[in-house]
């Protein structure tokens, strides 16, 4: 019998491979399997009773779970159980395991995590941020990556992932390789689309140099921009703004999807722009909009 750390390397080639899983998300997933055996190995070694030697025993996995709420937030919590979920149901499907006790842990109860949308007019503010910098390659740049996050949606590995050619500005379109390797047509209005003009028009060819890479956005050394520096570039003009709130690039995403749906859009059209493979996924935002009429409800209603 091979060892764990063997089988976890290959949970990781059959999630990358056979499931089409982003390498980002194959790398949270072994964070989270690590972390899980280090604890049972820790564990292991105090006064008998606390846990059982194999890792994939129910009392190891009820000793992990029980543990978590006190590190990590619900979110986190309900994520790393998934994932070793995920790892015994492939230990159990490849003939290793003869059970699979992980099927039999619940998944803790907890209040969901609604997402966080800005206002428009917050968004407006941030969308205008980049222009007000000096280096003006930068600011075009910038400002075309704020643009199509808030007009598409984009998941950030999404939006790193682009190549020139994924593009179709006449069309004002763009081809989009989501979760699982299922492909997507995103559509961009047309402020979106100048910005992405000028763009690719005056800030990549300064960006590229010698460069010979077909990837769209580019840091100032000529390579695929990062998640990492998305990320960064996101929060310092959010800041910059004056936005109080947390910012990330997945906020944009939210709050695209928020905006749409208080104007009238449909779950169904929303599932399909944010690439959602159940629409269970996408209901979420319909607790926000009764969030939001709630909140109305008590402030105008005379007997509130």
């Amino acid at each position: 019998m091979a060892s764990l750390d063997q089988y976890v390397e290959n949970f990781i080639n059959y999630i990358l491979i056979e499931r089409g899983y982003s390498r980002h998300t194959a790398s949270a997933y072994r964070t989270d399997l690590e972390q899980f055996l280090v604890f049972v190995e820790a564990a292991d070694n105090q006064p008998p009773g606390r846990v059982n030697a194999d890792p994939l025993s129910r009392q190891s996995l009820l000793a992990y779970v029980r543990s978590l709420p006190d590190r990590y937030a619900p979110a986190t919590v309900h994520r790393k159980l998934a994932t070793v979920k995920s790892f015994g149901r492939f230990l159990y499907q490849r003939g290793i395991l003869d059970r699979n006790v992980a099927a039999e842990i619940a998944m803790p109860s907890g209040k969901r995590i609604l997402p966080k949308a800005i206002s428009t007019e917050d968004m407006t503010r941030l969308l205008h941020q980049p222009l007000q910098q000096k280096d003006t390659f930068l600011a075009l740049r910038d400002q075309a990556i704020l643009e199509m996050l808030y007009a598409t949606g984009m998941r950030v590995s999404e939006l790193t992932a682009l190549q020139v050619g994924d593009l179709s500005l006449p069309e004002k379109r763009l081809r989009c390789l989501g979760k699982g390797g299922r492909e997507r047509v995103l559509f961009l209005h047309n402020v979106a689309v100048r910005s992405v003009q000028a763009y690719l028009e005056t800030s990549r060819p300064h960006f590229l140099k010698a460069g010979n890479t077909s990837a769209l956005f580019l840091n100032q050394r000529g390579k695929r921009l990062s998640r990492q520096g998305i990320w960064g570039l996101v929060k310092r003009y959010a800041k910059e703004a004056g936005i109080t709130a947390t910012v990330t690039p997945h906020t944009f995403r939210h709050s695209m999807a928020t905006h749409m749906l208080n104007a009238g859009a449909g779950l169904r059209e929303i599932q399909e722009i944010l690439g959602h493979a159940s629409l269970t996924t996408t209901q979420i935002y319909t607790h926000v909009d009764s969030q939001r009429l709630r909140s109305i409800y008590d402030k105008t209603h005379p007997r509130a």
